[in-house]
């Protein structure tokens, strides 16, 4: 009688074919899933790849726009406050990095825009147009630092 259920009903046999085929089914599931995950960081990659050129080009053209604004500044210019043109400038790019939250180099940067005013050899307008692009690139370049340190945690994930 036994025989007779089997030979009826081989659910054994129906049971491991169903459990054979739900297996191959995750594994090639999980095959496609880990391709689609590649797919995406390597995207992911070119999309930063793309993204870093775009803000290269960026700091360039601030480069260049803060150069001619420098040089048509320092032409105004006594040869003794090229200096505190150089120091307004770096200090305007540290109060960027420090996120417009340092005091210290608020006032300074203060005391040497004051400086140049009095010299009464710019205007607040000039001064205002050069350190304003001085802001806009220590952004961009923060951007890039951000974007740089970003990818390095990709590479660093990709490998581990």
């Amino acid at each position: 009688m036994d025989n007779f259920y089997r030979q009826q009903f081989p659910f054994n046999n129906n049971l491991e074919h169903v459990r054979n085929e739900l297996s191959r089914e995750i594994l090639e599931a999980n095959q496609k899933k880990r391709q689609k995950e590649q797919e995406i960081r390597e995207l992911e990659y070119l999309a930063n790849q793309i993204e870093d050129s775009f803000l290269f080009g960026k700091i360039e053209n601030k480069l260049n726009q803060l150069e001619e604004l420098k040089n048509n500044i320092r032409n105004q210019l006594n040869q003794n406050l090229h200096d505190t043109l150089e120091d307004i400038l770096e200090t305007q790019k540290a109060l960027v990095k420090s996120n417009f939250d340092n005091s210290f180099i608020q006032n300074q940067l203060e005391r040497f825009k004051q400086r140049l005013l009095n010299s009464r050899q710019i205007n607040q307008a000039e001064l205002n147009k050069i350190c304003q692009v001085q802001i806009e690139l220590g952004f961009l370049e923060l951007k890039l630092e951000q974007e740089e340190n970003f990818q390095a945690q990709i590479e660093i994930n990709r490998n581990n």
